[in-house]
């Protein structure tokens, strides 16, 4: 799938390779059939592999090599058919014609891995990709197995990966191709291991990759004073920009100072969020951003929902909009980490993932909520509740979202969890501990179910 994708000279090599096995196992199998012609012959599943391998072998550019790997799979069987169809398939770049009456002789007594097949030459005439398509066209005949299957996979540390992966392969949706590349590259002994080494690289893999498409112009590191985990931007505002920022931001929400009455009581809860974020998330480029998006989202549902007048019959509400579109449009011009944020943000497509995961979230950010401070202790609560309350705003969810999926990984990454269970305390997390819950976040997080199905949830928030 991945040398269709992000074809390279690395790639043709380990298709190479990969080809070269296929063929000495179809070779392998039809000597034994031939010298005992009573074995059993399993010729769907072999021949899927076969099959896969093949097609890998022509998106590297070698077909050569692929219709050999056909040639041998073939031999199994005794339909000229088959034989037919498989050369036809794979040699396609010079044989469209073939492709179609390939297609035209299959029958309606083969098995659904013909039909499938049929489907991907169809497929393959008008020009679509078949690593693109639904695994099985006429629905999954193994379903049953695969319905038993996933249950086990989801109970191991690695198996949600395999199970992200063949369930998009079932459905035809698109896939994480940089990250399937570097897990398909993973050194060739490491595969034979298998287990829990092969596990842990993947979850690396895993993690690094959304490490980089959560990126939010931030760390988190502990504060040497306090041992908490704390906030931290990555790139910042040059200081007179922030400082006119804040002070922007401040006069938006002082533009209702002194008054009263209810026309402007619903923006109540909203110009706390400001102050808060003014407040507490100092030079933080992203966060000053959000909070003035939020607020100006905020007020247009409460415009349309009747609360608070429109910024055409009041003048005050379009001083408070006018100083919010300012202020974000200031941050966007002057720091390019921020722009750069808001394009990993909107790749993710809206999914329930986190909100299917919204009890264990909640337990999780429970019992990692004592080692916070400052900004990081106020909203990372607020986030995951509006992350996983599908009554929050899209707009306003998916910023959540993305937040909270950044900062739950990247609080794991400065624990060390599973480096330090074993060992007992680094030097490098001696200030941590003094942090309260400390022991009791290590070892959740290293080892609880809950911890698990929450950092699966992540992951598929972000590739589902």
């Amino acid at each position: 799938m991945v040398a269709t994708k992000i074809p390279s000279p690395e790639i043709a090599v380990a298709v190479n390779r990969a080809n070269a096995a296929v063929v000495a196992a179809a070779r392998a199998a039809s000597e034994a059939l031939q010298a005992h012609p009573g074995m059993t012959n399993d010729r769907g599943g072999f021949s899927a592999s076969v099959f896969a391998l093949a097609a890998a072998a022509v998106a590297a550019a070698n077909p050569a090599t692929a219709v050999e790997a056909i040639a041998h799979a073939t031999a199994i069987y005794t339909n000229a058919t088959h034989d037919t169809i498989a050369r036809a398939l794979y040699a396609r770049e010079t044989a469209t014609t073939n492709l179609a009456s390939a297609s035209a002789v299959l029958v309606d007594d083969n098995i659904a891995f013909w039909s499938a097949v049929e489907f991907d030459v169809h497929s393959i005439i008008e020009g679509r990709g078949a690593s693109d398509l639904r695994l099985w066209p006429d629905g999954n005949p193994t379903e049953h197995l695969w319905a038993v299957a996933r249950a086990i996979l989801q109970q191991f540390p690695g198996g949600d990966f395999w199970v992200d992966w063949y369930q998009k392969a079932l459905d035809g949706r698109p896939q994480n191709w940089p990250l399937l590349r570097d897990v398909a590259m993973i050194e060739e002994a490491l595969w034979h291991e298998g287990g829990e080494a092969l596990d842990r690289r993947i979850g690396d893999i895993r993690r690094d990759h959304a490490l980089r498409a959560t990126a939010n112009g931030e760390q988190i590191e502990v504060n040497p004073q306090t041992g908490k985990l704390r906030l931290i931007p990555d790139a910042q505002l040059p200081e007179d920009m922030a400082s006119y920022v804040r002070r922007k931001m401040l006069k938006a929400v002082q533009v209702f100072d002194g008054e009263g009455g209810q026309a402007y009581g619903a923006l109540a809860a909203d110009l706390t969020m400001l102050r808060r974020a003014v407040e507490d998330a100092g030079n933080l480029p992203v966060e000053l951003f959000d909070a003035c998006a939020a607020a100006t989202r905020r007020l247009h549902v409460r415009i349309e929902a009747g609360e608070c007048p429109s910024a055409d019959q009041d003048a005050l509400i379009e001083d408070y909009r006018s100083r919010l579109r300012e202020a974000g449009a200031d941050i966007l011009g002057s720091d390019l980490e921020t722009r750069q944020v808001l394009e990993r943000r909107a790749v993710i497509a809206d999914n329930d993932a986190l909100i299917d995961a919204g009890a264990a979230i909640e337990e999780v950010v429970q019992v990692i909520e004592p080692l916070l401070e400052g900004r990081l202790a106020e909203v990372l609560p607020e986030d995951a509740a509006a992350a996983t309350d599908p009554a929050t705003p899209a707009e306003e969810r998916a910023a959540a979202s993305f937040r909270l999926a950044g900062r739950l990984l990247r609080v794991e990454q400065v624990l060390r969890f599973g480096k330090d269970i074993g060992k007992g305390f680094a030097a490098g997390n001696s200030l941590i501990a003094k942090a309260g819950g400390y022991l009791k976040a290590i070892e959740y997080l290293a080892r609880s179910p809950v911890a698990k199905a929450v950092k699966d949830a992540v992951f598929r928030w972000l590739w589902s």
